[in-house]
């Protein structure tokens, strides 16, 4: 398997359910750790060229930073985001298996 198809999967291990951490840090009003997991998941995503996830996260971290309250919009794109990547890194893995081309 090739290095990046080793971080994607690590990615995937580590932050698949990444939405449903931040919603339940917040619901518990840890604001810190859910601004680390957002802001995270945006260097990694910026990292990988996921720009649009990229963004997303960011912004969470910054309204998060301003005490916003009203997340629901910006944590429905930042699921559907985080949702739309592992499915790409899915894909991804599968035709990479499927192609023989996963070797270094």
């Amino acid at each position: 398997m090739s290095l990046r198809l080793v971080l994607l999967s690590d990615f995937v291990r580590l932050y698949e359910d990444a939405p449903e951490k931040l919603q339940q840090q917040i619901a518990e009003s840890k604001s810190d750790a859910a601004e680390r997991l957002a802001h995270n998941i945006a260097g990694v995503a910026g990292s990988f060229g996921a720009l649009a996830l990229m963004q997303i996260a960011q912004d969470v971290e910054h309204l998060l930073q301003d005490g916003e309250e009203d997340l629901e919009d910006p944590l429905y794109a930042f699921r559907l985001e985080v949702r739309r990547f592992v499915a790409a890194i899915g894909t991804l893995a599968e035709k990479t298996s499927t192609l023989g081309l996963g070797a270094d």
